[in-house]
């Protein structure tokens, strides 16, 4: 079983001002004249942690690791002005542009793996190969599984924490309810409803405990509620089955799926429809694993797959 590479610090980290306000957090780590890969993290309104960086061989890759509009170290964290799904694509392309990279191979996970498949889509000549976690295609039913019934099922309790924050008659429409409490004058209530739409997702991350959870920090999880719930809301700002819809302008770079056999928060059958609709994935369901990437088996076959790539484009 393929182990998480030893911990890493960047040997370059910058702030790139692109529309305003955003000033968004990019680093570089690994070996300066490796394979170039970008991670695209999860959320929307997450960020990466130092751990992403060692999906990666240092010795073989050169990783570019950032924090998406409204995200992590980027700045206004959790500003959705100007923030939408073809902001994000555009940022990227910026990013290897910034960095003189022909071509990179892409590596996303969750609502970084919408993100990667939209990138290439829009910019299949500078795209290398797939690495993917956890698909979400963006579709309504996805997020009505997520938000509204589906995951509930799996865990009631907490589902009752959940909607209980939304007065009874609004609990039809989950969702949009906590967007509106969001975006309303009440901050305190707000931020406590941000809090509670993170809350929620994270039980499905891991299938059991981890030694270590993700990070707490207030601040990033208020901001990850905010704009989670902006681009969910208006359905990631894409059309229905966007993706599955163009796949034929990616139908000829590697692409390589990993999904966790009991991920309540991205089901299986996603990843299922991807592979099946695309003339070059492998699809490989892990056992024992949820939704979250550092989950052993997942992890062991997502390390896999980056060393597999590694030697493919060892020429690159």
């Amino acid at each position: 079983m393929n182990s998480l590479f030893p911990p890493i610090t960047p040997y370059n980290q910058f702030e790139l001002p692109v529309t305003t306000p955003h000033v968004i957090h990019v680093e570089e780590c690994g070996n300066p004249g490796g394979l170039p890969v970008i991670f695209i993290h999860g959320g929307p309104g997450g960020g990466y942690s130092s751990e992403d960086r060692q999906f990666f061989d240092p010795t073989k890759y050169r990783i570019i690791l950032f924090d998406q509009r409204g995200c992590g170290r980027s700045r206004p964290l959790g500003c959705i002005e100007n923030n939408e799904t073809k902001d994000l694509i555009e940022d990227i392309e910026i990013i290897r542009k910034k960095l003189h990279i022909e071509k990179w191979a892409i590596f996303g996970g969750s609502w970084g793996s919408t993100l990667s498949l939209l990138y290439a889509e829009k910019y299949p000549s500078r795209t290398l190969a797939l690495i993917l976690r956890g698909i979400f295609l963006a579709t309504k039913a996805e997020t009505a599984h997520l938000c509204q019934e589906g995951m509930s099922l799996v865990f009631p309790e907490e589902f009752e924490n959940y909607k209980n924050l939304i007065p009874l008659d609004k609990q039809d429409d989950l969702l949009g309810s906590y967007y509106n409490i969001i975006k309303g004058d009440n901050k305190e209530l707000a931020h406590q409803a941000a809090l509670a739409f993170v809350s929620w997702e994270s039980n499905g991350f891991f299938l059991e405990p981890m030694d270590s959870g993700p990070d707490v920090n207030e601040e990033k999880d208020i901001a990850n509620g905010i704009v989670e719930c902006h681009y969910l809301t208006n359905g990631c700002f894409i059309t229905e089955d966007q993706i599955l819809d163009n796949i034929d302008k990616i139908n000829r770079i590697p692409m390589f799926i990993v999904h966790g056999r009991f991920d309540s928060i991205t089901t299986p059958s996603n990843a299922w429809r991807l592979f099946k609709s695309h003339l070059k994935a492998t699809l490989q369901i892990t056992e024992n694993a949820a939704h979250a990437s550092r989950e052993k088996t997942t992890a062991s076959v997502l390390i896999g797959y980056t060393n597999e790539i590694a030697d493919q484009f060892s020429e690159y």
